[in-house]
C-alpha cells in the first residue's frame, strides 16, 4: 500500500539520517517545517511509521533542533495531536484505548506508538538522547535546567499534568502525570510504557 505524503516525509528522514545541523538556516528550517507539517496532518500514520521504523533517533534529533530553535510551542502541538491520535475532539483516553487483536491476545497498538513518541520527548528533556559530535557543535542543543522547565511548563499546561517536582526525572513525571490524571488507563498504560521505554 501506498504511504501518504506526511508518512513518506518522515520515512525519507529516518532513511536518510541527515544531520540537520550541518545544513544551512534556509535549508534546515524548511525541513523541520515539512516534519512538523507532517505530524500536525497525519499524526497515526506518522506515529506508526516512526515507531515501525525504529526511528527513535531521528524524531529525538528533530525534537532536539525544534527545541534549541525555540518552536517548543510547535512540538507541543505535536505530541497533543499524537496523544489524541489525530481527533482533538476525543480524549487522550478514548483514542489510546482503541484495541487490536492477534491470536486470541488483545493490546493497544495505538497506546504503544504514541507511547514512543512521547518518549523522545522526556528523553531530549533528561538528555537521554544525546546528539552526535557534527550536531552538539553546530547548535546550543543542550538544554538549560531553564529551557527544561520552560518545555516542561508547557507540555503540563497542555495536558494538564501539572509541574513537575523537585527531584523526579521528566520521564517519571510524565508517565505519573498521565496515568494520576486518568489520561491513560492502567491496561493501556503497559503498552505505552513499553513504546515508551523504546524510545527513551
Amino acid at each position: 500500500m501506498a504511504q501518504s505524503q506526511p508518512v513518506s516525509v518522515w520515512s525519507d528522514f529516518i532513511r536518510n539520517r541527515r544531520d540537520l545541523a550541518a545544513l544551512n538556516e534556509h535549508k534546515r528550517k524548511k525541513i523541520l517545517n515539512d516534519l512538523g507539517a507532517a505530524i500536525m496532518a497525519d499524526p497515526d500514520g506518522v506515529s506508526i511509521e516512526i515507531e515501525r521504523s525504529r526511528g527513535a533517533p531521528a524524531l529525538c534529533q528533530y525534537m532536539r533542533v525544534m527545541f534549541a530553535s525555540d518552536r517548543t510551542p510547535e512540538v507541543v502541538d505535536q505530541l497533543d495531536a499524537v496523544l489524541h491520535w489525530g481527533k482533538p475532539d476525543k480524549s487522550i483516553r478514548e483514542m489510546l484505548s482503541t484495541p487490536a487483536y492477534d491470536d486470541g491476545s488483545t493490546w493497544f497498538p495505538r497506546a504503544k506508538r504514541a507511547g514512543y513518541f512521547t518518549g523522545c520527548v522526556a528523553g531530549v528533556l533528561d538528555g537521554k538522547r544525546r546528539s552526535s559530535t557534527s550536531l552538539a557543535s553546530r547548535l546550543p542543543l543542550l538544554l538549560s535546567s531553564r529551557d527544561q522547565t520552560i518545555i516542561a511548563l508547557q507540555i503540563a499546561e497542555r495536558l494538564k499534568i501539572g509541574r513537575p517536582s523537585k527531584g523526579d526525572s521528566y520521564a517519571k513525571w510524565m508517565l505519573n502525570g498521565l496515568s494520576k490524571k486518568d489520561l491513560v488507563s492502567p491496561d493501556v498504560m503497559d503498552w505505552f510504557e513499553l513504546g515508551f521505554d523504546r524510545a527513551y
